[in-house]
């Protein structure tokens, strides 16, 4: 028996745990608690209705919730914490209540997704808050306006590391832009509204060919031959970054396929300033007209053909992905295979 007395001090507000032997407390809520509190809340702030569309909203709103719960089950993430933050709990109330009077699958992925990947951000952090933002406004634009946005991040936002060569861009391209360019309003009325809900901005135009010159100009060099000027006098190190061209096997050109790539493997080389400046003479001083990367693209992929179109005709060439509309795009981009974290683009 164990004699020796127990005393403790608390502060205002404080909660005393005391034993003979030890203790475990639980912090936070559970999975089954988490999912209780959400559906009341749900049930008290909007399905005020006794008819069939009352019945409806709550299933999808229940549907949307279980989604969500079984992912971040499957992902091991810990939220019971989050589940007590009154910022959290909103976020998660306004999708189930965009879920609820939408009834669209594709919608309720897009906030699933956003909602799992705001679970794995830090309080407060920039991430979380433009997820916050994302998962207020894509109720408010179409499907078809989300595949515009995710045209624009592609091209204009982000850049994909598996990318080294014009095959492995057209690989990416297969899969990661392909699958949206069915649906893609741009009329003038339809950018504004994206504009308008927050999710980009205008800007000087730019055709698509220009785009592609900008972001990947190592895919798109014309190249030089072995006898070039520019390229005379390279150490041994320095010529090992010189492969064959893409668009010319007889012509060499410099590795990487975005500057900052070919300033990585400069620096990773330890070549010398002088050396990496003769490198980028070719690297950015060789490059294929506007014209010739469109038709270039379209050779090899004829379904490019209307995006070009749609894109240089239209209100798309001005328009650039604000972080809210990168992050509904990146979310509908995890679907189709991994990508860089989107606090890797937006921070």
């Amino acid at each position: 028996m164990l004699s020796k007395q127990l005393d403790q001090n608390l502060g205002e507000g404080a909660v005393g745990v005391q034993a003979a032997r030890d203790v475990t407390v639980n912090v936070g809520l559970s999975f089954s608690e988490v999912h209780t509190i959400a559906t009341m809340v749900f049930k008290e702030d909007f399905v005020r209705m006794l008819d069939h569309a009352g019945v409806l909203a709550e299933a999808r709103a229940e549907r949307i919730l279980n989604q969500y719960l079984e992912r971040v089950e499957a992902l091991n993430l810990d939220i019971r914490h989050q589940a007590q933050d009154p910022d959290f709990r909103y976020v998660l109330f306004l999708a189930q209540k965009a879920a609820a009077r939408s009834g669209s699958e594709n919608l309720q992925n897009v906030l699933v997704d956003l909602l799992v990947v705001r679970s794995q951000q830090p309080s407060l952090s920039l991430t979380q808050l433009v997820l916050n933002d994302a998962i207020e406004v894509v109720p408010r634009i179409t499907s078809g306006q989300i595949n515009v946005l995710i045209v624009a991040v592609v091209f204009r936002r982000i850049f994909f590391s598996g990318i080294a060569t014009f095959d492995s861009f057209l690989k990416v391209m297969d899969i990661y832009l392909k699958p949206f360019l069915n649906d893609l309003p741009t009329s003038p009325g339809s950018i504004m509204h994206l504009i308008q809900a927050g999710c980009g901005a205008p800007e000087d135009p730019s055709k698509l060919g220009s785009v592609l010159q900008q972001q990947y100009p190592g895919i798109f060099q014309l190249g030089v031959s072995d006898t070039d000027v520019r390229i005379k006098g390279l150490s041994a190190v320095a010529r090992g970054l010189l492969v064959p061209c893409d668009n010319n096997p007889r012509l060499l050109k410099v590795m990487g396929a975005t500057s900052s790539m070919f300033v990585e493997i400069c620096k990773q080389t330890k070549i010398s300033d002088s050396e990496s400046e003769m490198l980028d003479h070719v690297f950015h001083g060789t490059a294929m007209s506007v014209s010739a990367i469109k038709e270039r693209c379209i050779t090899a992929r004829p379904y490019l053909a209307d995006l070009f179109d749609i894109w240089d005709k239209s209100k798309l060439k001005t328009f650039v992905p604000s972080n809210v509309g990168l992050a509904i795009a990146h979310a509908c981009l995890q679907q189709h295979g991994q990508l860089e974290p989107l606090s890797h683009w937006v921070e």
